[in-house]
Parts: C-alpha cells; sequence; structure tokens
C-alpha cells in the first residue's frame, strides 16, 4: 500500500514535470522524497527472525 502510494507520487510529479508547472513538480518531488524515507524507515525498523 505504501509503494502504491509512492509510486503515485512520483508519476503525478512526473506528470506535473512534463505540464510544464515547476512549482507542482518541485512540491510532489519532496513529498515522494519523504514519503520514500517514511517507507524505508519503517521497513528498516523491522527485525529480522534469524534462526540458525
Amino acid at each position: 500500500m505504501f509503494l502504491t502510494l509512492l509510486f503515485a507520487t512520483i508519476t503525478a510529479a512526473l506528470v506535473g514535470a512534463a505540464i510544464g508547472s515547476p512549482r507542482l513538480a518541485t512540491g510532489l518531488t519532496g513529498a515522494a522524497m519523504i514519503l520514500a524515507l517514511g517507507v524505508y524507515a519503517y521497513h528498516a525498523s523491522d527485525s529480522l527472525p534469524l534462526s540458525f
């Protein structure tokens, strides 16, 4: 679910850049970066169940 939202945000940023709105593209790119860091932090904080 998080990755779908991230993909949609990046796609919207690319569409905004293609249309020619620099403020929209910059804002959505910043939002995508923050969302990507959030997804990374969410998955990086999981403990790995290792069994040897």
